[in-house]
């Protein structure tokens, strides 16, 4: 099944990322496609015989496996049938026909399903797996990026480069290493980075349980206790609700803010495709990544006049920054609240909204009018330009200004925001905004002089406080390194404008002074490095790689003082 898997991947590579015209290799092309799908039937024969089981009964009990193999044996049909679909090859003389084409994204669906099956039985914590699933997307989308189609022109991307744009928009960042990134990466090439910040935004954790859930059977018991403690789920049972409502919703809202986004530019001079360009900033605005296919963005004048599509935008940011649990306590609280309106005789338990949700609205709110008015008032522009630049500072990564001409105290006013960011479980980077309320109402706590942690009326443990603290110092050590380094490597850089890269990065927002082009190899790596620290989230990445000492509570070293 690797072999097959790994047969199918390079030849759609290879019809997409290449220009091969030469009827030689064409010829060797279709005997690849031939022997692959024959090896996979061939496994698939072996691997019902070896269960052991009849056949109906196996079938019946893997339906998905049963409905993509039957559509494997219903393609060539369809290909003789309707000769426009194989003849009509995607790209050129030496690429697949469609068949062909549906046939290999079918056995990667059975390599997935299998891998999924795989990764079930391996113990390994949910961290680990998660940061190794990273780093497998990042890997896969260098290889994308490195193939000649990816690029406009003949030069293509370096590997440092390829693997930075990789990291960028798996972790949902939006720094580029190149001057302009429409005019380096071709189409090809722009819908990989697509491709790349929409599963690095739903997580790829979240697509892999979303796809063994509903397609092979469910989820083990250790994988759903798993998934609980990667997405803060307490009741294991809802699994497959909570799955259902993150892919939902990602659909609904990034298809709404697609089509307000198209009738907000279409006839602008700017956009040579309305429709493509809606579809990709919609995805880039609710993943919270800030790419563009613009070559100045949102600082292009026609946008920044166009009220229309940077509401469009602002709102897709802060739907992605509020975080899934957010989402679906407020939607949850809204429709019973609507069911209680409309039935008010029927006995109706009310639905208390969670302390988190509370939390997070009510600092969002506070942190993005705070970070409004101090930058209306430094720079003493448009009020809707300082609004929409605090939102987006916080971790979407788009920009109506040049950030460049900004002054000292609005870069540290948009640094300070980067770093708290938006909400846990989100699109969105940073410290999270609950982090930054916990570091708040501990200072309170000691400034009062009270014994708990308190809010709205419920006491917090004390242990919450100690892990923001090590988010808070890990974040700091974390920049104050990158930032360091990069300075030491270009001392012809203004300081503020490295501290302003590096928080970017760190808090995987994407917005830039103009260096990361001009940066030399080993600082981009630096980047690279901080970027995917800050997706993961640093200390649970540090906190993955170390093992927990099982302490004897009985025993205890004596008590002393330290003066502060």
């Amino acid at each position: 099944m690797a072999l097959c898997v790994f047969l199918s991947a390079a030849e759609l590579a290879t019809t997409v990322g290449y220009s091969l015209d030469d009827s030689v290799f064409a010829i060797y092309a279709r005997s690849i496609s031939a022997l692959c799908v024959l090896l996979f039937w061939l496994q698939e024969v072996i691997r019902i015989h070896l269960t052991r089981k009849p056949l109906f009964p196996y079938l019946f009990e893997h339906k998905f496996d049963f409905v993509l193999l039957l559509a494997m044996l219903l393609l060539p049909v369809a290909g003789s049938l309707m000769p426009f679909l194989d003849g009509g090859a995607i790209n050129i003389e030496a690429s697949l026909t469609f068949p062909e084409i549906a046939m290999h994204c079918i056995v990667l669906v059975f390599g997935l399903l299998r891998g999924i099956r795989f990764l079930q039985n391996i113990s390994l914590s949910p961290g680990l797996i998660f940061i190794l699933s990273f780093a497998v997307l990042i890997s896969i989308g260098t290889i994308l990026l490195l193939m000649p189609n990816a690029t406009v022109g003949e030069e293509g991307l370096g590997f440092v480069d390829a693997a930075f744009f990789a990291t960028s928009a798996v972790c949902v960042t939006g720094l580029v290493p190149v001057e302009s990134m429409p005019e380096t990466l071709s189409t090809t090439g722009q819908m990989i980075l697509l491709v790349l910040c929409q599963l690095g935004g739903l997580g790829v954790m979240t697509i892999t349980y979303f796809f063994a859930f509903f397609f092979d059977g469910g989820l083990s018991i250790r994988n759903r206790f798993a998934f609980g403690d990667l997405f803060n789920e307490r009741n294991v049972s809802t699994i497959g609700v909570t799955l259902f409502t993150v892919v939902l919703f990602t659909a609904i809202v990034e298809t709404l803010g697609a089509v307000a986004i198209y009738f907000s530019v279409a006839g602008t001079p700017a956009v040579d495709s309305p429709v493509y360009f809606s579809i990709f900033h919609s995805i880039m605005a609710f993943c919270n990544a800030g790419f563009s296919i613009v070559p100045d963005g949102l600082c292009n004048p026609e946008f920044v006049q166009n009220t229309a599509v940077l509401s469009a935008i602002g709102i897709l940011t802060v739907f992605g920054a509020l975080g899934f649990p957010v989402v679906r306590d407020l939607t949850l609280s809204a429709w019973t609240h609507l069911r209680r309106r409309m039935f008010p005789l029927v006995d109706q338990l009310p639905q208390k909204m969670m302390t988190h949700t509370r939390v997070v609205m009510v600092t969002t709110l506070i942190v993005s009018v705070a970070g409004t008015l101090i930058l209306w008032l430094t720079e003493q522009g448009d009020f809707f330009s300082a609004l929409f630049s605090a939102f987006a500072s916080r971790t979407a990564g788009f920009a109506v200004t040049d950030t460049a001409t900004l002054s000292n105290a609005s870069l540290f006013v948009m640094m300070v925001l980067m770093l708290i960011g938006g909400a846990p479980f989100s699109t969105a980077g940073g410290i999270k905004v609950t982090t930054f309320a916990i570091a708040i109402l501990a200072l309170k706590q000691y400034l009062l002089g009270r014994r708990d942690l308190e809010i709205f009326g419920r006491r917090l443990d004390s242990d919450i406080a100690n892990q923001a603290l090590a988010i808070v110092l890990l974040t700091l050590g974390l920049f104050a390194l990158v930032a360091i380094v990069v300075c030491a490597l270009h001392p012809e850089i203004r300081a503020i404008e490295v501290m302003f890269e590096s928080v970017s990065a760190v808090g995987t927002v994407g917005l830039s002074c103009g260096i990361t082009a001009k940066l030399c190899w080993i600082a981009k790596l630096c980047l690279i490095f901080a970027m995917f620290i800050g997706r993961i989230g640093v200390l649970l990445f540090f906190a993955s790689f170390i093992s927990k000492r099982n302490v004897n509570n009985t025993a205890r070293y004596p008590e002393t003082t330290i003066t502060l």
